[in-house]
């Protein structure tokens, strides 16, 4: 299954070759009485942890069976990174400060001293000032697109341009814009050795947790002229969260003031709160990790990683 082509008007699910349903408690948002535009796909790139120290969530990952590779060091800031590759091309990438007391002079500086854990993702562009002019009219804010580089420990030096859409740090809640100077190979070369034999293909879904779920789906919405998303309650998550199907976008907004979530957006702000990694095959997954049982999430499998190996960052499997 493929998992970077997100969204197209044939496909019903996320990647190609499965569909999925939805179960009776789920509830649909209310559709809006306006002409719906053509659905714009979103082409997942990447997800993004920020981390004040590299090295305890790359054992942490390790531990739990997901050995990340070294990445380099970033030519447009003092910042290193570790990589987790995958099949489909998408990875996750751990961003923390070459030297903690050094000002890392980066939009995530904030979030990397405050440990936040996933802190962003990326969704690529084969047309960036196409896509930063359609969404500006739209009247979202829009960066202007800078430069980016890193050195691979291998010596390859990756080059690529970014763009921020909407308020906060890019990628806290709408994605930000990535496009590649040369082959993409060069910024994500090949999937790690660690997913080998897993059924692991992709990241596959961001988990956005937001102050405001109406005013969210709104804007998700109207940027990508998505359908209404499904939205189920999830006590074990602490969260309602809303799905849009075919993409890589869940929303979760704290059903009560003293969950977990309603404590990580009152202290970071809107930023993603989990990611999720798509099974092939969830049981041969889930067996290969020790996870525990699934739940069911949109009729589809979710387990997660013990959060406290992953030093509180939130990281799981889904299929179905």
């Amino acid at each position: 299954m493929k998992i970077r082509c997100i969204f197209c008007v044939a496909i019903l699910v996320i990647g190609s070759g499965i569909g999925f349903g939805f179960n009776s408690s789920a509830r649909s948002f209310p559709q809006s009485t306006s002409p719906s535009p053509a659905p714009v796909p979103i082409q997942f790139d990447h997800a993004l942890i920020c981390v004040s120290d590299l090295a305890p969530t790359q054992q942490g990952l390790t531990d739990v069976g997901l050995k990340p590779d070294y990445g380099g060091h970033h030519g447009h800031a003092t910042t290193q990174m570790a990589q987790l590759g995958f099949p489909d091309g998408s990875y996750i990438g751990v961003e923390a400060p070459v030297d903690a007391s050094v000002e890392t002079g980066t939009p995530q500086s904030a979030l990397m001293k405050a440990n936040a854990g996933p802190c962003g993702w990326a969704a690529t562009s084969t047309d960036m000032k196409g896509d930063l002019e359609r969404i500006s009219k739209l009247g979202v804010k829009v960066g202007e697109p800078e430069a980016r580089s890193r050195t691979r420990p291998d010596g390859k030096l990756a080059e690529w341009r970014s763009a921020s859409l909407g308020p906060g740090a890019p990628g806290s809640n709408l994605p930000f814009l990535i496009e590649d100077k040369g082959p993409r190979s060069n910024r994500a070369p090949h999937a790690s050795p660690s997913t080998e034999g897993t059924t692991l293909s992709g990241v596959g879904v961001v988990v956005l947790g937001v102050k405001n779920l109406d005013e969210s789906i709104t804007l998700f919405r109207k940027v990508y002229g998505l359908p209404a998303p499904k939205v189920e309650d999830h006590p074990e998550f602490g969260a309602k969260v809303a799905y849009f199907a075919g993409t890589p976008v869940m929303l979760a907004s704290a059903t009560s003031p003293d969950s977990w979530v309603a404590e990580r957006i009152g202290r970071l702000d809107q930023i993603p709160v989990a990611f999720l990694l798509h099974a092939d095959d969830f049981k041969t997954a889930s067996k290969h990790f020790s996870l525990p049982a699934g739940k069911r999430w949109f009729n589809l499998d979710v387990s997660w990683f013990d959060v406290q190996k992953l030093h509180g960052v939130r990281l799981g499997i889904f299929g179905g």
